[in-house]
Protein backbone atom coordinates (compact mmCIF):
# COMPACT_ATOMS: atom_id res chain seq x y z
CA UNK A 1 0.00 0.00 0.00
CA UNK A 2 1.41 3.77 -0.49
CA UNK A 3 1.42 5.80 2.45
CA UNK A 4 3.84 8.30 4.31
CA UNK A 5 5.89 6.71 7.49
CA UNK A 6 8.04 8.45 10.31
CA UNK A 7 10.37 6.92 12.73
CA UNK A 8 9.32 7.13 15.97
CA UNK A 9 9.85 10.83 16.82
CA UNK A 10 11.57 10.23 20.62
CA UNK A 11 14.59 7.97 18.81
CA UNK A 12 14.92 10.28 15.32
CA UNK A 13 15.37 12.76 17.21
CA UNK A 14 17.86 12.00 19.53
CA UNK A 15 19.68 10.69 16.45
CA UNK A 16 19.50 13.88 14.30
CA UNK A 17 20.73 15.83 17.46
CA UNK A 18 23.92 13.15 17.97
CA UNK A 19 24.32 13.65 13.60
CA UNK A 20 24.77 17.18 13.72
CA UNK A 21 26.66 17.45 17.33
CA UNK A 22 29.68 15.60 15.97
CA UNK A 23 30.45 18.42 13.55
CA UNK A 24 30.04 21.14 15.93
CA UNK A 25 32.00 19.16 18.74
CA UNK A 26 34.97 18.63 16.25
CA UNK A 27 34.80 22.22 15.17
CA UNK A 28 35.12 23.79 18.78
CA UNK A 29 37.96 20.99 19.49
CA UNK A 30 39.33 21.74 16.59
CA UNK A 31 39.57 25.90 17.40
CA UNK A 32 40.56 24.58 20.85
CA UNK A 33 43.70 22.80 19.72
CA UNK A 34 44.69 25.73 17.33
CA UNK A 35 44.66 28.17 20.29
CA UNK A 36 46.64 26.23 22.03
CA UNK A 37 49.03 25.78 19.28
CA UNK A 38 49.02 29.58 18.74
CA UNK A 39 49.64 30.54 22.14
CA UNK A 40 52.49 27.91 22.20
CA UNK A 41 53.93 29.75 18.96
CA UNK A 42 53.72 33.32 21.14
CA UNK A 43 55.19 31.92 24.07
CA UNK A 44 57.63 28.70 22.38
CA UNK A 45 58.82 27.00 24.89
CA UNK A 46 62.56 25.65 25.35
CA UNK A 47 61.77 22.04 24.04
CA UNK A 48 59.87 23.64 20.87
CA UNK A 49 62.62 26.16 20.04
CA UNK A 50 65.15 23.45 19.87
CA UNK A 51 62.38 21.31 17.47
CA UNK A 52 61.59 24.18 15.53
CA UNK A 53 65.64 25.26 15.20
CA UNK A 54 66.49 21.60 14.10
CA UNK A 55 63.60 21.72 11.35
CA UNK A 56 65.71 25.05 10.19
CA UNK A 57 68.92 22.99 9.63
CA UNK A 58 66.75 20.31 7.50
CA UNK A 59 65.62 23.47 5.67
CA UNK A 60 69.03 25.10 5.10
CA UNK A 61 70.54 21.37 3.97
CA UNK A 62 67.73 21.15 1.77
CA UNK A 63 68.65 24.62 -0.02
CA UNK A 64 71.33 24.35 -2.72
CA UNK A 65 74.75 25.46 -1.87
CA UNK A 66 75.72 28.82 -3.20
CA UNK A 67 78.47 29.99 -4.69
CA UNK A 68 81.65 31.83 -3.29
CA UNK A 69 82.42 35.67 -3.76
CA UNK A 70 86.46 33.85 -4.21
CA UNK A 71 87.20 37.14 -1.47
CA UNK A 72 87.78 35.00 1.16
CA UNK A 73 90.73 32.59 2.20
CA UNK A 74 91.80 31.17 5.58
CA UNK A 75 95.34 30.33 6.62
CA UNK A 76 95.24 27.33 8.59
CA UNK A 77 97.32 25.83 11.37
CA UNK A 78 96.62 22.62 10.45
CA UNK A 79 97.86 18.87 11.61
CA UNK A 80 100.22 18.86 8.97
CA UNK A 81 101.74 22.22 9.75
CA UNK A 82 101.54 21.24 13.48
CA UNK A 83 103.76 17.83 12.38
CA UNK A 84 106.44 20.00 10.58
CA UNK A 85 106.86 22.98 13.19
CA UNK A 86 106.06 21.88 16.21
CA UNK A 87 103.10 22.07 18.80
CA UNK A 88 101.32 25.23 19.47
CA UNK A 89 101.62 27.64 20.69
CA UNK A 90 104.61 28.96 18.05
CA UNK A 91 107.36 31.01 19.02
CA UNK A 92 106.05 34.43 18.12
CA UNK A 93 109.11 35.01 15.95
CA UNK A 94 107.46 31.88 13.68
CA UNK A 95 103.99 34.08 13.79
CA UNK A 96 105.65 37.39 12.96
CA UNK A 97 107.76 35.58 9.79
CA UNK A 98 104.09 33.84 8.54
CA UNK A 99 102.07 36.98 8.84
CA UNK A 100 105.16 38.88 7.15
CA UNK A 101 105.12 36.30 3.71
CA UNK A 102 101.06 36.67 4.10
CA UNK A 103 101.34 40.70 3.73
CA UNK A 104 103.91 40.10 0.89
CA UNK A 105 101.32 38.35 -1.47
CA UNK A 106 99.12 41.79 -0.88
CA UNK A 107 95.81 40.60 1.19
CA UNK A 108 93.17 43.77 1.69
CA UNK A 109 93.03 42.53 5.40
CA UNK A 110 94.31 39.76 7.57
CA UNK A 111 92.38 38.86 10.57
CA UNK A 112 93.79 36.84 13.34
CA UNK A 113 91.46 33.96 14.86
CA UNK A 114 93.87 33.80 17.57
CA UNK A 115 94.07 35.04 20.93
CA UNK A 116 98.08 36.56 22.18
CA UNK A 117 97.03 37.55 25.53
CA UNK A 118 100.15 35.96 27.34
CA UNK A 119 104.05 37.50 26.94
CA UNK A 120 105.83 34.59 24.56
CA UNK A 121 107.60 32.36 27.31
CA UNK A 122 109.99 31.08 24.06
CA UNK A 123 111.43 34.77 24.26
CA UNK A 124 115.06 34.31 24.76
CA UNK A 125 114.73 37.67 27.17
CA UNK A 126 111.61 35.46 28.89
CA UNK A 127 113.65 32.53 28.97
CA UNK A 128 116.08 34.40 30.67
CA UNK A 129 114.16 36.15 33.36
CA UNK A 130 112.19 33.06 34.17
CA UNK A 131 116.09 30.79 34.34
CA UNK A 132 117.35 33.61 36.85
CA UNK A 133 113.96 33.61 39.09
CA UNK A 134 113.64 30.00 39.43
CA UNK A 135 117.06 28.30 38.80
CA UNK A 136 119.17 31.27 40.05
CA UNK A 137 120.96 30.67 36.70
CA UNK A 138 122.14 33.88 35.04
CA UNK A 139 122.25 33.13 31.16
CA UNK A 140 123.37 35.50 28.17
CA UNK A 141 123.39 34.61 24.88
CA UNK A 142 126.24 35.03 22.15
CA UNK A 143 125.95 37.02 19.39
CA UNK A 144 122.08 37.83 19.53
CA UNK A 145 121.03 40.90 18.33
CA UNK A 146 118.82 42.97 20.32
CA UNK A 147 115.95 42.90 18.29
CA UNK A 148 115.30 39.44 18.24
CA UNK A 149 115.37 38.77 22.44
CA UNK A 150 111.78 39.71 22.49
CA UNK A 151 109.64 37.67 20.44
CA UNK A 152 106.71 39.79 21.05
CA UNK A 153 108.43 42.82 19.53
CA UNK A 154 109.27 41.19 16.62
CA UNK A 155 105.52 40.33 15.96
CA UNK A 156 104.65 44.25 17.01
CA UNK A 157 107.36 45.19 14.01
CA UNK A 158 105.20 43.29 11.70
CA UNK A 159 101.79 44.28 13.25
CA UNK A 160 102.76 47.85 12.22
CA UNK A 161 103.41 47.20 8.49
CA UNK A 162 100.42 45.67 7.38
CA UNK A 163 96.53 45.59 7.01
CA UNK A 164 96.44 43.19 10.35
CA UNK A 165 93.23 42.96 12.51
CA UNK A 166 94.12 41.23 16.15
CA UNK A 167 91.31 39.36 18.02
CA UNK A 168 90.52 39.64 21.36
CA UNK A 169 87.79 37.47 23.71
CA UNK A 170 84.90 38.62 25.61
CA UNK A 171 83.89 36.88 28.63
CA UNK A 172 80.33 36.88 29.71
CA UNK A 173 80.04 34.91 32.80
CA UNK A 174 83.33 36.17 34.68
CA UNK A 175 82.76 38.18 37.72
CA UNK A 176 85.70 39.61 38.84
CA UNK A 177 86.68 43.56 38.05
CA UNK A 178 87.49 45.23 34.42
CA UNK A 179 90.33 44.43 33.31
CA UNK A 180 92.39 47.57 31.57
CA UNK A 181 92.99 47.12 28.41
CA UNK A 182 93.19 49.76 25.50
CA UNK A 183 90.32 47.91 23.07
CA UNK A 184 89.00 49.93 20.59
CA UNK A 185 85.16 50.62 20.51
CA UNK A 186 83.33 50.27 17.19
CA UNK A 187 83.17 53.93 15.80
CA UNK A 188 79.71 54.14 14.08
CA UNK A 189 76.50 55.90 13.59
CA UNK A 190 73.50 55.31 15.52
CA UNK A 191 70.17 55.92 14.21
CA UNK A 192 67.53 55.27 16.74
CA UNK A 193 63.79 55.58 15.92
CA UNK A 194 61.15 56.65 18.48
CA UNK A 195 60.88 54.70 21.89
CA UNK A 196 64.16 52.94 20.99
CA UNK A 197 66.65 52.26 23.77
CA UNK A 198 70.41 52.67 23.45
CA UNK A 199 72.34 50.07 21.56
CA UNK A 200 73.71 48.67 24.62
CA UNK A 201 70.32 47.57 26.12
CA UNK A 202 69.55 45.39 23.27
CA UNK A 203 72.87 43.80 22.66
CA UNK A 204 74.76 40.68 24.34
CA UNK A 205 76.62 41.69 27.14
CA UNK A 206 80.50 41.53 28.10
CA UNK A 207 81.51 41.17 31.97
CA UNK A 208 85.01 41.43 30.56
CA UNK A 209 87.62 41.98 27.92
CA UNK A 210 90.74 39.41 27.56
CA UNK A 211 92.80 41.47 25.41
CA UNK A 212 96.41 40.52 23.50
CA UNK A 213 99.27 42.36 25.02
CA UNK A 214 98.78 46.51 24.83
CA UNK A 215 101.70 46.44 21.80
CA UNK A 216 100.00 44.16 19.69
CA UNK A 217 96.20 46.47 19.86
CA UNK A 218 98.72 49.53 19.76
CA UNK A 219 100.17 48.22 16.67
CA UNK A 220 97.46 46.42 14.42
CA UNK A 221 95.13 48.35 12.40
CA UNK A 222 92.05 47.30 13.92
CA UNK A 223 91.14 44.37 16.67
CA UNK A 224 87.54 42.26 16.82
CA UNK A 225 85.99 39.96 19.28
CA UNK A 226 86.61 36.08 18.32
CA UNK A 227 83.48 34.34 20.68
CA UNK A 228 80.87 33.36 18.60
CA UNK A 229 77.42 31.90 20.09
CA UNK A 230 75.58 29.17 19.82
CA UNK A 231 72.34 27.86 20.44
CA UNK A 232 71.09 25.85 23.14
CA UNK A 233 71.60 22.80 21.66
CA UNK A 234 74.95 23.98 20.66
CA UNK A 235 74.80 24.86 17.19
CA UNK A 236 76.56 27.35 15.68
CA UNK A 237 73.37 29.26 12.81
CA UNK A 238 74.08 32.87 13.95
CA UNK A 239 76.42 35.26 15.18
CA UNK A 240 76.52 38.63 17.06
CA UNK A 241 78.33 41.03 14.74
CA UNK A 242 79.02 43.64 17.85
CA UNK A 243 78.99 43.34 21.56
CA UNK A 244 78.41 45.55 24.24
CA UNK A 245 80.90 46.24 27.39
CA UNK A 246 80.85 48.87 29.35
CA UNK A 247 78.11 50.98 27.92
CA UNK A 248 80.36 50.62 24.49
CA UNK A 249 80.29 48.28 21.35
CA UNK A 250 82.73 46.14 20.30
CA UNK A 251 82.94 44.77 16.89
CA UNK A 252 83.30 41.18 15.94
CA UNK A 253 86.83 39.95 14.44
CA UNK A 254 84.77 39.58 10.81
CA UNK A 255 82.98 42.85 10.80
CA UNK A 256 86.41 45.00 11.90
CA UNK A 257 88.63 42.92 8.84
CA UNK A 258 85.63 44.10 6.41
CA UNK A 259 86.41 47.76 7.65
CA UNK A 260 90.05 47.46 7.83
CA UNK A 261 89.80 46.15 4.21
CA UNK A 262 87.83 48.38 2.94
CA UNK A 263 89.11 51.82 5.14
CA UNK A 264 89.29 54.85 3.10
CA UNK A 265 86.32 54.07 1.11
CA UNK A 266 83.90 52.99 3.29
CA UNK A 267 82.07 55.49 5.70
CA UNK A 268 81.72 54.21 9.76
CA UNK A 269 79.04 51.93 9.98
CA UNK A 270 75.51 53.03 10.36
CA UNK A 271 73.37 51.49 13.17
CA UNK A 272 69.82 51.29 12.69
CA UNK A 273 67.80 50.87 15.93
CA UNK A 274 63.86 50.25 16.44
CA UNK A 275 61.84 49.42 19.92
CA UNK A 276 61.92 46.07 19.19
CA UNK A 277 66.25 45.69 19.09
CA UNK A 278 68.89 46.48 16.70
CA UNK A 279 67.58 46.17 13.11
CA UNK A 280 70.19 46.36 10.94
CA UNK A 281 74.09 47.64 10.05
CA UNK A 282 74.79 49.19 7.19
CA UNK A 283 78.68 48.81 5.98
CA UNK A 284 78.91 51.29 2.92
CA UNK A 285 75.84 50.47 0.64
CA UNK A 286 75.10 47.33 1.92
CA UNK A 287 72.52 46.70 4.38
CA UNK A 288 72.73 43.83 6.87
CA UNK A 289 69.93 42.64 8.64
CA UNK A 290 70.01 41.83 12.44
CA UNK A 291 68.03 40.02 15.25
CA UNK A 292 67.27 42.70 17.89
CA UNK A 293 70.41 41.01 20.07
CA UNK A 294 72.92 42.36 16.76
CA UNK A 295 73.13 38.98 15.80
CA UNK A 296 73.50 37.87 11.89
CA UNK A 297 71.90 34.65 10.76
CA UNK A 298 74.99 32.93 8.74
CA UNK A 299 74.01 31.66 5.21
CA UNK A 300 76.42 29.03 5.36
CA UNK A 301 78.38 28.16 2.09
CA UNK A 302 78.45 24.08 2.85
CA UNK A 303 79.92 21.99 5.16
CA UNK A 304 83.67 22.51 6.25
CA UNK A 305 86.28 23.33 4.16
CA UNK A 306 83.62 25.45 1.62
CA UNK A 307 86.22 28.40 1.38
CA UNK A 308 89.78 27.75 0.25
CA UNK A 309 92.42 26.43 2.98
CA UNK A 310 95.79 27.80 2.76
CA UNK A 311 98.17 25.45 5.06
CA UNK A 312 100.41 27.63 7.51
CA UNK A 313 103.05 25.11 6.96
CA UNK A 314 102.81 25.97 3.55
CA UNK A 315 103.10 29.39 3.18
CA UNK A 316 106.42 29.37 5.82
CA UNK A 317 107.61 26.66 2.95
CA UNK A 318 106.68 29.19 0.23
CA UNK A 319 104.73 26.59 -1.42
CA UNK A 320 101.77 28.72 -2.07
CA UNK A 321 100.81 31.07 -4.95
CA UNK A 322 100.61 34.55 -4.11
CA UNK A 323 97.11 34.65 -6.27
CA UNK A 324 95.78 32.63 -3.02
CA UNK A 325 96.17 35.29 -1.12
CA UNK A 326 96.43 38.85 -3.37
CA UNK A 327 93.63 40.81 -3.04
CA UNK A 328 91.51 39.07 -0.51
CA UNK A 329 90.91 39.23 3.31
CA UNK A 330 92.70 36.30 4.93
CA UNK A 331 91.83 34.82 8.35
CA UNK A 332 94.21 33.19 10.21
CA UNK A 333 92.88 30.45 12.36
CA UNK A 334 92.94 26.83 13.15
CA UNK A 335 91.20 23.37 12.18
CA UNK A 336 93.52 20.89 14.27
CA UNK A 337 90.97 18.80 16.89
CA UNK A 338 93.65 19.54 19.58
CA UNK A 339 93.54 23.53 19.09
CA UNK A 340 89.63 23.42 20.44
CA UNK A 341 88.44 25.79 17.78
CA UNK A 342 85.55 23.45 16.09
CA UNK A 343 82.31 24.66 15.84
CA UNK A 344 78.47 22.44 14.92
CA UNK A 345 77.01 24.54 12.39
CA UNK A 346 73.30 23.32 10.47
CA UNK A 347 75.48 21.53 8.03
CA UNK A 348 78.86 19.77 9.52
CA UNK A 349 79.32 18.37 13.08
CA UNK A 350 83.08 19.59 12.74
CA UNK A 351 83.02 23.18 11.83
CA UNK A 352 86.10 25.30 12.17
CA UNK A 353 85.33 28.24 14.06
CA UNK A 354 87.48 30.25 11.84
CA UNK A 355 85.06 29.23 8.97
CA UNK A 356 82.56 31.15 10.96
CA UNK A 357 84.39 34.52 10.07
CA UNK A 358 84.86 33.18 6.53
CA UNK A 359 81.05 32.91 6.10
CA UNK A 360 79.73 36.39 7.64
CA UNK A 361 82.53 38.13 5.60
CA UNK A 362 81.28 36.35 2.31
CA UNK A 363 77.48 37.07 3.17
CA UNK A 364 78.52 40.98 3.29
CA UNK A 365 80.68 40.87 -0.15
CA UNK A 366 77.94 39.23 -2.25
CA UNK A 367 75.10 41.09 -0.05
CA UNK A 368 73.31 37.06 0.44
CA UNK A 369 71.54 37.06 3.85
CA UNK A 370 69.19 35.29 5.72
CA UNK A 371 66.28 37.36 6.39
CA UNK A 372 63.93 37.23 9.26
CA UNK A 373 61.60 40.26 8.51
CA UNK A 374 59.16 41.99 11.52
CA UNK A 375 56.29 40.69 9.74
CA UNK A 376 57.20 37.47 9.50
CA UNK A 377 55.74 36.30 13.02
CA UNK A 378 52.30 37.56 11.81
CA UNK A 379 52.97 35.62 9.00
CA UNK A 380 53.04 32.33 10.42
CA UNK A 381 50.56 33.09 13.21
CA UNK A 382 47.84 33.97 10.60
CA UNK A 383 49.36 30.42 8.57
CA UNK A 384 48.56 28.74 12.09
CA UNK A 385 45.30 30.53 13.05
CA UNK A 386 43.67 29.76 9.31
CA UNK A 387 45.06 26.05 9.07
CA UNK A 388 43.87 24.96 12.17
CA UNK A 389 40.11 26.36 11.30
CA UNK A 390 40.56 24.81 7.75
CA UNK A 391 41.33 21.02 8.94
CA UNK A 392 38.67 21.11 11.82
CA UNK A 393 36.11 22.19 8.81
CA UNK A 394 37.41 19.56 6.45
CA UNK A 395 37.54 17.03 9.53
CA UNK A 396 33.88 17.97 10.61
CA UNK A 397 32.28 17.67 7.49
CA UNK A 398 34.06 16.52 4.34
CA UNK A 399 34.30 12.96 3.66
CA UNK A 400 38.13 10.70 4.11
CA UNK A 401 38.71 11.22 0.24
CA UNK A 402 38.51 15.45 0.27
CA UNK A 403 40.16 15.76 3.83
CA UNK A 404 43.56 13.35 3.67
CA UNK A 405 44.50 14.81 0.43
CA UNK A 406 43.62 18.60 1.32
CA UNK A 407 45.83 17.78 4.86
CA UNK A 408 48.39 16.84 2.59
CA UNK A 409 48.67 19.42 0.45
CA UNK A 410 48.72 22.25 3.09
CA UNK A 411 51.54 20.13 4.54
CA UNK A 412 53.60 19.85 1.82
CA UNK A 413 52.84 23.78 1.62
CA UNK A 414 54.19 24.49 4.44
CA UNK A 415 57.48 22.51 4.13
CA UNK A 416 57.91 23.47 0.32
CA UNK A 417 57.42 27.04 1.08
CA UNK A 418 59.76 26.92 3.92
CA UNK A 419 62.39 25.28 1.29
CA UNK A 420 61.93 27.74 -1.45
CA UNK A 421 61.78 30.63 0.38
CA UNK A 422 64.95 30.11 2.26
CA UNK A 423 66.40 28.69 -1.03
CA UNK A 424 65.34 31.42 -3.45
CA UNK A 425 64.28 34.53 -1.30
CA UNK A 426 66.41 33.83 1.68
CA UNK A 427 63.91 34.69 4.19
CA UNK A 428 63.34 32.28 6.91
CA UNK A 429 59.41 30.84 7.45
CA UNK A 430 59.38 28.44 9.60
CA UNK A 431 56.95 25.71 8.65
CA UNK A 432 56.85 24.06 12.19
CA UNK A 433 54.17 25.26 13.74
CA UNK A 434 51.93 25.57 10.49
CA UNK A 435 52.76 21.49 10.80
CA UNK A 436 52.14 20.93 14.12
CA UNK A 437 48.78 22.55 14.06
CA UNK A 438 47.97 20.44 10.93
CA UNK A 439 49.53 16.91 12.57
CA UNK A 440 47.61 17.35 15.69
CA UNK A 441 44.15 18.27 14.33
CA UNK A 442 44.21 15.88 12.00
CA UNK A 443 45.41 13.11 14.72
CA UNK A 444 43.33 14.31 17.46
CA UNK A 445 40.02 15.36 15.68
CA UNK A 446 39.94 12.08 13.35
CA UNK A 447 40.21 10.60 16.59
CA UNK A 448 37.39 12.09 17.71
CA UNK A 449 35.23 11.30 15.34
CA UNK A 450 35.73 7.63 15.41
CA UNK A 451 34.57 7.96 18.84
CA UNK A 452 31.67 9.45 18.42
CA UNK A 453 31.24 7.13 15.32
CA UNK A 454 31.25 4.42 17.90
CA UNK A 455 28.93 5.56 20.22
CA UNK A 456 26.71 6.89 17.05
CA UNK A 457 26.20 2.80 16.40
CA UNK A 458 26.35 1.50 19.81
CA UNK A 459 23.24 3.92 20.77
CA UNK A 460 21.74 3.04 17.02
CA UNK A 461 22.06 -0.91 18.48
CA UNK A 462 20.49 -0.12 21.20
CA UNK A 463 17.49 1.91 20.01
CA UNK A 464 16.97 0.26 17.46
CA UNK A 465 17.24 -3.65 18.22
CA UNK A 466 14.12 -3.90 20.09
CA UNK A 467 12.04 -2.75 16.47
CA UNK A 468 14.08 -3.56 13.64
CA UNK A 469 15.92 -7.07 12.62
CA UNK A 470 19.97 -7.14 13.52
CA UNK A 471 20.48 -6.56 9.70
CA UNK A 472 18.11 -3.30 9.66
CA UNK A 473 19.99 -2.14 12.34
CA UNK A 474 23.46 -2.91 11.31
CA UNK A 475 22.16 -1.00 8.44
CA UNK A 476 21.47 2.10 10.28
CA UNK A 477 24.50 2.11 12.23
CA UNK A 478 26.99 2.08 9.05
CA UNK A 479 24.27 4.25 6.93
CA UNK A 480 22.55 6.95 9.27
CA UNK A 481 22.35 9.37 6.48
CA UNK A 482 19.31 7.52 5.34
CA UNK A 483 16.97 8.28 8.22
CA UNK A 484 15.16 11.31 7.36
CA UNK A 485 12.97 13.28 9.44
CA UNK A 486 10.93 14.97 6.61
CA UNK A 487 9.13 11.53 5.81
CA UNK A 488 9.25 9.63 2.71
CA UNK A 489 6.11 8.55 0.58
CA UNK A 490 6.97 4.73 -0.70
CA UNK A 491 5.06 1.51 -0.51
CA UNK A 492 4.94 -0.73 2.78
CA UNK A 493 3.26 -3.41 3.91
CA UNK A 494 2.09 -3.00 7.32
CA UNK A 495 0.56 -5.80 10.04
CA UNK A 496 -1.92 -5.80 12.86
CA UNK A 497 -2.67 -8.28 14.91
CA UNK A 498 -4.77 -8.03 18.02
CA UNK A 499 -6.20 -10.94 20.44
CA UNK A 500 -9.61 -11.61 19.39
CA UNK A 501 -12.14 -11.12 22.58
CA UNK A 502 -9.59 -9.46 24.92
CA UNK A 503 -12.23 -7.40 26.26
CA UNK A 504 -14.51 -10.12 27.85
CA UNK A 505 -11.10 -12.20 28.47
CA UNK A 506 -9.80 -9.05 30.40
CA UNK A 507 -12.76 -8.79 32.78
CA UNK A 508 -12.25 -12.54 34.36
CA UNK A 509 -8.34 -11.99 34.79
CA UNK A 510 -6.37 -9.90 37.60
CA UNK A 511 -4.65 -6.73 36.28
CA UNK A 512 -1.14 -8.71 36.93
CA UNK A 513 -2.61 -11.63 35.01
CA UNK A 514 -3.43 -9.22 32.10
CA UNK A 515 0.34 -8.21 32.38
CA UNK A 516 1.49 -11.72 32.02
CA UNK A 517 -1.00 -12.66 29.39
CA UNK A 518 0.33 -9.38 27.41
CA UNK A 519 3.88 -10.23 27.87
CA UNK A 520 3.71 -13.73 26.63
CA UNK A 521 1.39 -12.96 23.59
CA UNK A 522 3.92 -9.77 22.25
CA UNK A 523 7.52 -11.22 23.09
CA UNK A 524 7.33 -14.43 20.80
CA UNK A 525 5.32 -11.86 17.85
CA UNK A 526 7.79 -9.24 18.26
CA UNK A 527 10.19 -11.78 17.29
CA UNK A 528 8.72 -13.33 14.83
CA UNK A 529 8.40 -9.40 12.98
CA UNK A 530 12.20 -8.85 13.65
CA UNK A 531 13.56 -12.25 12.73
CA UNK A 532 11.39 -11.39 8.81
CA UNK A 533 13.10 -7.96 8.90
CA UNK A 534 10.25 -6.17 9.97
CA UNK A 535 9.77 -2.88 11.80
CA UNK A 536 7.85 -2.93 15.23
CA UNK A 537 6.29 0.23 15.48
CA UNK A 538 3.63 0.27 18.49
CA UNK A 539 1.53 -1.78 21.12
CA UNK A 540 -2.12 -0.48 21.25
CA UNK A 541 -3.77 -2.05 24.22
CA UNK A 542 -3.71 -6.11 22.96
CA UNK A 543 -2.86 -4.86 19.52
CA UNK A 544 0.29 -5.17 17.86
CA UNK A 545 1.76 -2.68 14.42
CA UNK A 546 4.63 -3.33 12.58
CA UNK A 547 5.58 -2.04 8.74
CA UNK A 548 8.03 -3.30 6.09
CA UNK A 549 10.15 -1.44 3.72
CA UNK A 550 10.81 1.14 6.41
CA UNK A 551 13.11 2.95 7.64
CA UNK A 552 15.35 1.37 5.36
CA UNK A 553 14.28 -1.09 2.10
CA UNK A 554 13.16 -4.58 2.16
CA UNK A 555 13.30 -6.40 -0.78
CA UNK A 556 10.40 -8.50 -0.70
CA UNK A 557 8.51 -6.94 1.82
CA UNK A 558 5.27 -8.47 0.48
CA UNK A 559 6.53 -11.92 1.13
CA UNK A 560 8.10 -11.18 4.30
CA UNK A 561 5.30 -9.54 5.95
CA UNK A 562 2.90 -12.30 4.74
CA UNK A 563 5.47 -14.71 6.20
CA UNK A 564 5.45 -13.34 9.68
CA UNK A 565 1.66 -13.28 9.48
CA UNK A 566 2.10 -17.29 8.77
CA UNK A 567 4.66 -17.54 11.64
CA UNK A 568 2.27 -15.80 14.13
CA UNK A 569 -0.66 -18.40 13.53
CA UNK A 570 1.40 -21.40 13.92
CA UNK A 571 3.00 -19.73 16.96
CA UNK A 572 -0.83 -19.19 18.22
CA UNK A 573 -1.47 -22.86 18.09
CA UNK A 574 1.16 -23.11 21.14
CA UNK A 575 0.36 -19.97 23.00
CA UNK A 576 -2.78 -21.35 23.07
CA UNK A 577 -2.05 -24.04 24.62
CA UNK A 578 -0.18 -22.87 27.28
CA UNK A 579 -2.93 -20.12 28.15
CA UNK A 580 -5.76 -22.96 28.90
CA UNK A 581 -3.21 -24.53 30.80
CA UNK A 582 -2.98 -21.53 32.73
Amino acid sequence: MNGKTLMAHKISSRIWQMLSSIQIQVMITGAAITLVVAAAYIYKPDYLKLMELKLYDVLLAQSHSKAQTGSVAIVDIDEKSLEKYGQWPWPRYRVALLLQKINLAGPRAVGLDILFAEPDSTSPKIMQQALKRDLKIDIGFTNMPAGLMDNDQIMAGILDKGPYVMGYSAAFDTLGAKRKNNVTPLKAVILKSSGARPASDYLFKARDLIAPLPVFLEKAGRSGFLNTITDPDGVLRRTPLFIAWDNKIYPQLSLAALMEAFKGSMPDPVIKITRGGIESIKLGRTVIPLEANGAMLLNYRGPSRTFPYLSAGDILDDKVDRAAISGKIIFLGTSAAGLKDIRVSPLDQVFPGVEVHATMVDNVLSNDFIHRPDWMPGLELFLILSWGLITSALIGWASAALTIPLTLILGFGAWYGGVWSLDRMNIWISPFFPVMILALNFSLLNLQKFWFSEKKKKFFKSAFSKYVSKAVVNQLAENPDRLSLEGEEKEISIFFSDIRGFTSISEQLKPSQITLLLHDYFTPVTKIIIQNNGTHDKFIGDAIMCFWNAPLDVKNHESCAIAAALETIEALDDLNKGFEKK
